[in-house]
């Protein structure tokens, strides 16, 4: 729900090109968003990729116009507190 409500907050377009997933499906509920589902097993050889650049180019040059300036909580995860050890899984040998 934070991270819909900072899509929304920012304008954000978002475009998921992806297997079928519930996470993808709540997040493709959100303002502005669209969800290019990959059939099991096909891969993204089985996504026509020239439609969903063309949709991109499409949805970023007519935003542009209408875009201004906008705010949102920054590391909504908390990433600014997480530590190098904890990004690379352990700190040595």
């Amino acid at each position: 729900r934070d991270l819909i409500e900072k899509i929304h907050a920012l304008g954000v377009l978002l475009f998921i090109v992806g297997p079928q997933s519930v996470s993808y499906d709540a997040l493709a509920a959100a303002n502005r968003s669209t969800y290019e589902v990959v059939p099991d097993g096909g891969g993204l050889a089985s996504v026509e990729l020239g439609k969903v650049l063309n949709s991109i180019g499409r949805s970023v040059s007519a935003s542009r116009a209408s875009t201004g300036q906008r705010t949102a909580r920054r590391a909504l995860f908390g990433q600014d507190r997480w530590q190098e050890s904890q990004l690379t899984g352990h700190s040595g040998a």
